[in-house]
């Protein structure tokens, strides 16, 4: 998919800058990346080139240079999008670390009516995921949003509106 990829100093005390670089057809395939000057996949001056488990090399199709402040510094539930909705609505929040992200939705009597499983999200402002409730009636929902990161656990809890 799309990934961040996050450049710091040797102990990892100071970042350097961030790039996004979209692999899909590289998708589930490990990869050890090289920076150097600058070339055709360049951003900033920096050429990012990966070399797969069989050693064939190759660019990512888009790397763009991403400012650090960019990067949220907490997680943050932005809410659903459009509320009131039928049958989706897109869940945004912000993430300052990658993270396993889960969604649980209730009923107005705490009952769980669906759970979404974990998926991992990169970091970064304005992720969304898109829960589609073509099963549940019309009516008043909350959801839960669970983010895991290295660093601990976000959890947040919204409101949204189902009109069939």
């Amino acid at each position: 998919g799309a990934y961040n990829m996050e450049v710091t100093t040797a102990n990892n005390d100071t970042r350097i800058d961030v790039y996004r670089m979209e692999i899909y057809e590289h998708a589930n395939r490990a990869f050890v990346f090289n920076l150097s000057g600058p070339g055709s996949s360049s951003a900033d001056g920096v050429t990012i080139m990966g070399v797969g488990e069989d050693g064939n090399p190759f660019f990512p199709q888009v790397v763009t240079s991403l400012n650090a402040n960019e990067l949220p510094a907490e997680f943050a539930l932005l809410g659903n999008y459009p509320n009131p909705f039928n049958p989706s609505t897109r869940i945004e929040f912000d993430l300052p670390e990658t993270a396993q992200v889960s969604i649980t939705v209730f009923d107005m009597l705490g009952r769980t009516v669906m759970a979404l499983p974990a998926k991992e999200v990169e970091a970064g402002a304005s992720r969304s995921i898109e829960l589609i409730a073509s099963r549940l009636a019309s009516g008043n929902y909350f959801y839960r949003i669970v983010a895991l990161t290295a660093s601990g656990q976000h959890i947040d809890t919204g409101r949204m509106l189902l009109i069939k």
